[in-house]
């Protein structure tokens, strides 16, 4: 009874494996697939960056940002923070360009989220598209507008979700920051070209105004956590939502320095997986306990029953070589390197990691930045 309860389980994992994770990369080497052509004109759009204690950063990545060949646009800097020293520093090198248009929160807390400075950029926002970045962010080219513009393919789209790769830095935490992002990211774009979008990454999306405003979602009370991708969430379904692929389109971001840091993003993210919809969590957990039960299946018939050792160590390894290549194929298209052996590493521990910050989904909201 128990072994045909194992071999089922194990088995029905594998499959559910096998096809999410053929999807994630077949799909990925139609050359079609996130392919846009950048806009030259005609389309006018808003850039809306919201800072809390992060100047120094965004000092150093204004110039990118700024440097953009595409001229119907504006620049939206919501200063969410407390610090009127920091603001006087913005200020002035700001007025060094010129054109920005700096907005300040009045009413800006440290743990009230950055729900409140998007909603003033959006409000604020002439353009009839937003385009948002985070202030430790740099564009990969001077072509990320139009290359994100592009994404608007017709009058359907009202979402286009941008990849945001981190930095490579040394050091096992970056390693596993750059495997962590990279299966995110196959995950994010997989379901999405699956007709099934659920998340886009607040470092660079590009929403339809009308899309925001003539809906409550920017009044949608979760929103206070900090986590843009419940917006997505909230708007994007099969036909209206599409991706921008290419280096040149993508926003580069900092690594996390420390694990304290990397555990406050996670806690956040996580905190947030509650209020995506029903059928949403249902399939991110589909995809996340077949992984887990299907290493505890091989797991316990290779200690149970020795003699199925060879069948689960076959079943483990096809799975295993299935995902290191999938992933490598996606780490050049995301430009998110990662050795095959840190993946394979990094993939035998992942049900450790949904374990340690599952819990975060059940309890309060996580509302610091």
């Amino acid at each position: 009874m128990v072994f045909n309860l194992l071999i089922f389980i194990g088995v029905l994992c594998f499959l559910i494996q096998l096809y999410y994770w053929l999807n994630f990369g077949v799909f990925y080497a139609r050359k079609e697939f996130g392919h846009v052509e950048p806009v030259q004109k005609g389309k006018s759009v808003s850039v809306v960056i919201t800072i809390q204690n992060d100047v120094s950063s965004f000092r150093k990545n204004l110039p990118y940002i700024t440097n953009q060949n595409y001229p119907e646009s504006e620049l939206i800097i919501v200063f969410d923070g407390n610090s009127d020293e920091e603001f006087q520093q913005l200020q002035e090198f700001i007025n060094e360009y010129g054109s920005i248009r700096l907005i300040r929160n009045g009413q800006a807390k440290l743990d009230s989220g950055k729900r409140a400075a998007l909603l003033l950029g959006v409000e604020a926002a002439q353009g009839d598209y937003v385009l948002f970045t985070d202030a430790d962010c740099r564009p990969g080219s001077s072509n990320w507008i139009s290359l994100m513009l592009g994404g608007i393919t017709s009058s359907e789209i009202d979402v286009v979700i941008g990849i945001s790769p981190y930095t490579k830095d040394e050091g096992l935490l970056n390693r596993f920051i750059q495997y962590e992002t990279l299966q995110s990211a196959s995950l994010m774009i997989g379901l999405l070209n699956l007709g099934k979008p659920y998340m886009g990454l607040g470092r660079n999306v590009l929403f339809r105004k009308s899309a925001l405003t003539d809906s409550s979602v920017l009044d949608y009370a979760p929103l206070i956590s900090g986590d843009d991708d419940l917006t997505v969430n909230q708007i994007a379904h099969g036909k209206n939502t599409t991706w921008v692929k290419g280096s040149e389109a993508y926003v580069y971001t900092r690594n996390k320095k420390n694990f304290a840091e990397y555990i406050h993003q996670k806690r956040r993210h996580f905190s947030a997986g509650k209020y995506y919809k029903k059928e949403d969590r249902k399939r991110l957990g589909i995809i996340a306990l077949s992984h887990s039960f299907f290493f505890l299946v091989m797991l316990l018939l290779i200690i149970l029953y020795p003699s199925m050792s060879t069948w689960a160590i076959a079943l483990f390894l096809s799975r295993a070589i299935l995902v290191i290549g999938v992933l490598q194929s996606n780490s050049k298209l995301f430009t998110m390197p990662i050795v095959w052996c840190w993946i394979f590493v990094f993939d035998l521990f992942l049900p450790i990691y949904y374990l340690l910050f599952s819990g975060y989904i059940f309890i309060k909201d996580i509302k610091r930045w």
